[in-house]
């Protein structure tokens, strides 16, 4: 996979996540769930 694949992965779980926080999180909150989901995956692949 390369490099342009990897952003449109990590574009699609990053919209995914928006939606699963609703319109009320801040963007902290989104970016500190985005980072939770890619450390949890990232300990998966290990």
């Amino acid at each position: 996979m390369d490099d342009v694949d990897k952003l449109a992965e990590l574009a699609e779980k990053m919209k995914a996540i928006e939606q699963g926080l609703g319109k009320r999180a801040t963007r902290e909150e989104t970016l500190e769930a985005f980072i939770q989901a890619l450390t949890k995956e990232a300990e998966d692949d290990e």
